[in-house]
């Protein structure tokens, strides 16, 4: 009998260790499937994050249109060009074949295109005097208001052969240099103006395209391609100016500009709602305090969400407890850059946004 009641005992053992180790198989089983679920999902996700990466990329490069569009410049190569010359400081030439004035570099006083010579000031003295620096100064920047003289890399733009083509052309009987963008077709007329000497100012009219640049060239007297600019021992020359836009500037206008209540297409959530709601599901913490009391409720968040995404003026609007708003106003301020608001003209611009962040209990059935 001992025998029999040892050998059953012995099987029981046996048989629960068996179960224990098909138990602990299953759970090895489902943790593996659900950590494969879980990198899938990362994966998911991260491919989502990228793909809306590019289409913000190309929704900005498609503001940036335009806003050249609106300031009235084109297009050519990614950077925004205005379509004629600097005139008067402050102001352009009449039309896209007007030379506009003459500038030395780094100084805000034009000269004249034809003879007889006089400057913007009324006076007829040319200037000997060598301006110093490594860069034209902002305030002597001839352009009207939101345009600059290019860098030297934004006129080398325009030689890539890539993606510009370039040709010599009469508009209007005047000669000059076109440019055109191979993908979009948008061209620049640049006309060849000629300059005026260094050392007295005597005009040169020659079938060249002289423009300046923000930074000299180091390369002294070097064409290139008949859009030019020079060292430091040229600097007294007269030049025409071809301004770009600064569109940084108007990003930046519309970053920080008034926030609108109303606007054509609000703001979003990368990736949009659902994702948000899971966003905040795995992200807010339950106060220990609140916890504690069973406090549960809706706080509502606002916030400005800015022209490019950044969120901030962040306030609780609808308060439930102490402990839950300082929670909700955390969570919002860890959400990082949003997909920005749009006006009716497609332009980003910064708006407010309300969100409700529910704080709920688990009823005792549902754990």
């Amino acid at each position: 009998m001992k025998k029999i009641t040892i050998l059953i005992s012995a099987l029981l053992i046996a048989m629960g260790a068996h179960a224990q180790s098909i138990q602990s198989e299953w759970e090895f089983r489902q943790a593996q499937s659900q950590r494969a679920a879980q990198l899938q999902a990362e994966k998911e996700r991260k491919l989502q994050q990228e793909q809306q990466e590019q289409q913000r990329a190309r929704e900005k490069a498609q503001q940036k249109v335009q806003l050249c569009a609106q300031k009235g410049g084109v297009m050519v190569n990614n950077v925004c060009w205005a379509t004629r010359n600097v005139s008067l400081p402050g102001t352009f030439a009449a039309t896209p074949e007007s030379a506009g004035l003459f500038y030395q570099w780094n100084r805000k006083i034009g000269w004249s295109t034809t003879e007889p010579l006089i400057n913007s000031n009324g006076g007829y003295e040319w200037s000997n005097s060598t301006m110093r620096g490594s860069e034209w100064e902002k305030a002597n920047d001839p352009s009207p208001a939101g345009w600059r003289v290019p860098t030297s890399h934004e006129i080398q733009s325009l030689l890539d052969y890539n993606n510009v083509t370039r040709e010599w052309v009469v508009k209007n009987g005047v000669t000059g240099r076109k440019f055109t963008d191979k993908t979009t077709g948008n061209s620049l007329f640049f006309p060849a103006a000629g300059y005026r000497d260094e050392e007295d100012g005597i005009l040169n009219v020659i079938k060249y395209c002289f423009y300046w640049s923000t930074i000299p060239d180091d390369s002294n007297n070097e064409f290139l391609s008949y859009v030019h600019y020079y060292d430091n021992y040229d600097r007294n020359y007269g030049f025409t100016i071809r301004s770009v836009a600064d569109l940084t500037f108007e990003e930046q206008n519309n970053a920080k500009a008034e926030p609108v209540r109303f606007p054509a297409i609000k703001a979003e959530f990368l990736g949009g709602e659902k994702v948000l709601m899971k966003w905040l599901a795995e992200n807010t913490n339950y106060p220990v305090d609140a916890l504690d009391r069973n406090v549960t409720g809706l706080v509502l968040v606002e916030f400005v969400v800015r022209g490019d995404g950044n969120i901030d003026n962040v306030r609780i609007i609808k308060s439930v407890y102490p402990s839950l708003d300082k929670e909700a106003m955390r969570v919002v301020k860890s959400m990082g850059k949003w997909k920005p608001a749009k006006n009716e003209s497609g332009v980003e611009v910064p708006s407010y946004f309300t969100l409700p962040i529910t704080f709920q209990l688990q009823k005792k059935s549902e754990k």
